[in-house]
């Protein structure tokens, strides 16, 4: 067990401290995901579809950015380090189909959501790591993936901190994120349904909901790797950034509201577009403080010429 341990750290080091620019990573992942869902479609008889590449695409990178924030907060590793190396371990993704493709011998397994109906459902599913069905929603390959996902969670969050209940909560904050991620059809169903609202055609809903998460998720990322732009951007200037963008798009979306009826429609998918213009006018705000901050040094370094 100490060898384990010992080998377990040495490894973790050598990716974290491996002289790649973090760049390079976004390859890695693109690449080993790229692998993943082919290995996946193949596993699951199915043919590639733009939507499908997108959902699950759009699903993942919410997994790698909740592990990246967690394994943070918990291990109090640097984040940068924690970047190499869950975006390195992310290969494990790589072993649900094959696992399933060799229990079933080639069969069909439908890697999915999970099927959850009731309370009971959910508590179940929740400590069975899937529920019932081993060959719809958590599969075999989906089971063994989460559990070695957890225990190395458990392992490196331990190694770190030397300590056991900060390492115990922190696998459960993992293990939990990743189950709610399984049931997102019985949350936007419950979102719906407090709405008042049904599905219609083409509902794009669950890509919206994981596309305004994975947003909400990088920027914390970013506040993570460079914490200075909390005291350079949050001003009075960047204020008054945000409200000067926000406002005009506000009183924009009610006029087309009011003039155009028929494009305005509250459902499903549209429900999203509220936060995700909240988030895009905050960047955008950003975006445009850099500027005129760029604006205002050269014309100082004019006026100082």
């Amino acid at each position: 067990m100490k060898r384990f341990q010992l080998f377990f750290k040495n490894t973790s080091e050598r990716i974290e401290n491996y002289p790649l620019a973090l760049p390079k990573y976004i390859a890695l992942f693109i690449a080993l995901l790229s692998i993943r869902l082919c290995l996946e479609f193949f596993a699951n008889h199915r043919l590639f579809n733009a939507d499908d590449v997108l959902h699950i695409g759009l699903w993942f990178i919410f997994i790698i950015l909740a592990f990246v924030l967690q394994l943070q907060y918990f291990s109090k590793t640097s984040i940068d380090k924690i970047i190499k190396l869950v975006v390195c371990c992310f290969s494990i993704a790589l072993s649900a189909p094959i696992i399933d493709l060799i229990v079933s011998q080639g069969k069909f397994s439908k890697m999915n959501y999970l099927s959850i109906n009731s309370t009971s459902d959910f508590i179940k599913a929740y400590f069975s790591i899937g529920g019932a069905s081993l060959s719809r929603g958590a599969t075999i390959g989906i089971r063994i993936e989460i559990i070695l996902l957890v225990l190395a969670s458990f392992n490196y969050i331990y190694i770190r901190t030397n300590n056991l209940i900060r390492a115990i909560l922190g696998t459960t904050s993992v293990y939990t994120v990743l189950f709610l991620t399984g049931v997102i059809p019985l949350f936007i169903g419950q979102l719906n349904a407090f709405f008042g609202l049904t599905y219609g055609q083409n509902d794009q809903s669950s890509i919206y909901l994981l596309f305004t998460l994975d947003l909400f998720l990088v920027m914390i990322l970013l506040l993570k790797l460079k914490p200075d732009v909390i005291k350079t951007h949050l001003n009075w200037s960047f204020i008054i950034q945000f409200f000067s963008i926000g406002i005009p798009l506000l009183i924009g979306s009610f006029l087309a509201r009011f003039y155009y009826p028929l494009n305005w429609t509250l459902n499903p998918t549209t429900l999203y577009f509220i936060p995700l213009l909240i988030i895009l006018t905050f960047l955008l705000a950003i975006y445009t403080e850099n500027i005129h901050k760029m604006m205002i040094h050269r014309k100082r370094q004019r006026y100082q010429n």
